[in-house]
C-alpha cells in the first residue's frame, strides 16, 4: 500500500467500485509498531471524515489498483446482540477505485428502444414483493461455521 492522499469521504463516488471492497487490520508480527500507527491513522480519518486514496497491490504477481481506505468504527452498544458485535471491527473498508479510462457512459446503451420503459402495474408490484418478503430472512454469523 503506498499512500497518495487523502480525499473526504463524500467526494468519493462508490457507485463505481469495481470489485467487493475488503478490510484490512494491522499486522504486529510482521511490522512492529504497525498497529499504533493504524489505530492513529484510523481515528483522525475518522474524526475529520477523510479516506485515504492508495495505489495497493495485494501479491506481487497481481497488477497495481488506485483504493480508498474508508475508515469504520464500530458502536459500542449494548443494544447490539453479542453475534453482531463479535464481528463489528474498527479498521478500513479497502474500496477498488476504477481508474478514468474504466469509466464508461453507458446511459445511451440502458435507454428503451420503444421511448420510455413501461411502468409496472400495482399488481407486478405486489407480486414482486411477496416475492422478495419470501426470500428474505435474518442473517446471524455465527449461523455458520467459519470453515
Amino acid at each position: 500500500i503506498v499512500l497518495l492522499g487523502f480525499k473526504p469521504i463524500s467526494d468519493i463516488n462508490f457507485k463505481n467500485h469495481i470489485q467487493p471492497s475488503r478490510f484490512i487490520y494491522p499486522d504486529e508480527s510482521n511490522v512492529l509498531g504497525s498497529a499504533c500507527l493504524y489505530r492513529a491513522l484510523l481515528e483522525r480519518c475518522w474524526q475529520r471524515k477523510m479516506a485515504m486514496i492508495c495505489r495497493f497491490c495485494s501479491r506481487s504477481n497481481q497488477k497495481v489498483r488506485l483504493v480508498a481506505l474508508v475508515p469504520h468504527m464500530s458502536e459500542k452498544s449494548e443494544s447490539r446482540s453479542d453475534a453482531i458485535r463479535d464481528y463489528d471491527f474498527d479498521g478500513f473498508h479497502v474500496v477498488f477505485l476504477p481508474f478514468a479510462e474504466d469509466v464508461r457512459d453507458v446511459s445511451e446503451k440502458m435507454k428503451c428502444p420503444q421511448g420510455d420503459w413501461p411502468k409496472p402495474s400495482t399488481s407486478d408490484v405486489g407480486v414482486a414483493s411477496a416475492f422478495v418478503k419470501k426470500l428474505t430472512g435474518s442473517y446471524t454469523p455465527s449461523q455458520y461455521e467459519n470453515p
